[in-house]
């Protein structure tokens, strides 16, 4: 009995020892030779101790975690390659910590913070294994876009998510024509678009998106960007693949703050696979920009939001509440109970002084009467 207890026992510490996760490992990075050595184990934690400069890109294709902790990734004279970081299929990079990821040096080739995906994977390993890239702090900022995907057929199955830090592109801050998703939860995203999907989904939960160009212009273009001056630009890919937007939360700016338009003129049957819904968030027209809200095609897709700039009532769904109070359009649930208006204050001000009237009468009446 006593044996059987032994082996029982034996048996069961070495299924706890394959089952329990190992703790993940923090390597202390000061060079590009051991970031390299350090993204290529899972569940590593990369722990920046020091700037390194890259001469090539930074493959990722395991889980792993880059701890900027205050310091950069830069792009070393001389860089050939485009990306500063490339994401691959069945890789997971999660980045944190203050510091940036940079792709601006004039003297290197580098133009892109954040790659997803590269060219050359079987059909077959892109759909099982997804580049997923979340970013919880830090600044990914390039001279083109932040962070970057690619519309190839090889470059597809992407899943980016931001829950902080900031995107910067000196083009778009992040450009979207995969087929994939993103996911903004909070942090800031800016460029002269600050969003441009062409494919896949995105959805805004929170967070500040900003485009900064003026004004709202777009051109055909089926190897690029086509729009500037949106806080998010929806134009499908000559590509014709589904392409989703769905603003829950948040706060997007641009010259046209949410802009759909079919650039390419692509066919009523592609044109068709593009959705937009907005059930909340802040939209507003800056740099003396007209609307709040464009689309050359889609309408009722507004169920709820706050919108600071011009909403034309086809986008509304229909029967829904619209209020305007000190020139913000509320919609729907969005429009507030007990709205403090500026009229509210100006009323406010003129009863207290009323009231202090009042008080003042009554108390020299009381004082002649002692």
């Amino acid at each position: 009995m006593k044996k059987c207890l032994g082996l029982f026992t034996l048996a069961f510490a070495l299924l706890f020892a394959i089952t329990v996760k190992v703790s993940a490992a923090e390597v202390s990075v000061a060079d590009e030779a051991t970031l390299e050595t350090c993204v290529a184990t899972a569940e590593n934690v990369c722990k920046l101790s020091a700037d390194v400069e890259l001469t090539h890109s930074l493959e990722v294709g395991e889980e792993v975690t880059i701890d900027l902790n205050g310091f950069d990734i830069v792009a070393k004279d001389g860089m050939t390659d485009d990306s500063l970081i490339i994401v691959l299929h069945g890789g997971t990079l999660t980045i944190k910590g203050e510091g940036s990821v940079t792709a601006t040096n004039t003297n290197a080739s580098a133009r892109v913070a954040v790659k997803m995906t590269k060219a050359g994977n079987t059909e077959t390993f892109i759909n099982a294994n997804p580049a997923t890239l979340v970013l919880e702090s830090g600044t990914l900022e390039g001279t083109s876009f932040g962070i970057s995907g690619n519309g190839n057929p090889d470059r597809v199955n992407t899943n980016v998510t931001i829950n902080g830090g900031v995107v910067k592109g000196g083009g778009t801050g992040v450009y979207h024509p995969q087929v994939g998703t993103i996911t903004v939860n909070a942090g800031e995203v800016t460029g002269k678009t600050g969003i441009e999907m062409r494919a896949g989904k995105l959805t805004v939960k929170g967070g500040t998106i900003v485009g900064t160009a003026v004004p709202t212009v777009t051109n055909e273009n089926g190897n690029g960007t086509t729009t500037t001056g949106a806080g998010i630009a929806i134009v499908q890919h000559t590509t014709e693949k589904e392409l989703s937007t769905v603003v829950e939360g948040g706060t997007v700016k641009g010259y046209t703050a949410l802009y759909h338009n079919n650039t390419e003129n692509n066919s009523d049957e592609a044109a068709a696979k593009v959705s937009l819904k907005v059930t909340g968030g802040t939209f507003e027209a800056t740099n003396e920009g007209k609307n709040a809200i464009y689309s050359d095609a889609k309408e009722n897709f507004i169920t709820g939001g706050e919108f600071k700039g011009a909403v034309d009532e086809k986008f509304v769904s229909e029967d829904l509440e619209t209020k305007v109070i000190d020139g913000v359009t509320y919609i729907g649930e969005s429009i507030p109970e007990n709205p403090e208006t500026g009229d509210n204050v100006v009323t406010y001000i003129l009863i207290g002084l009323m009231s202090l009237v009042a008080f003042g009468y009554a108390s020299n009446k009381l004082r002649k009467n002692a």
